[in-house]
């Protein structure tokens, strides 16, 4: 298991509130961002966690 998922398996406090009604690019970014938050800022591993 790679260590940001680890982490965010440990810390479920960690989501996203999203509206009803954000666009689908909106919620992409805050995706991206909450996911290299997640994983101190590794772009790689946010990456392959996101699936792309």
């Amino acid at each position: 298991m790679r260590e940001c998922e680890a982490d965010a398996e440990k810390d479920q406090a960690e989501s996203l509130r999203i509206p009803v009604g954000t666009s689908l690019a909106e919620v992409e970014r805050r995706m991206i961002l909450g996911t290299l938050r997640q994983c101190g800022g590794n772009k790689t591993r946010a990456a392959a966690l996101l699936g792309v």
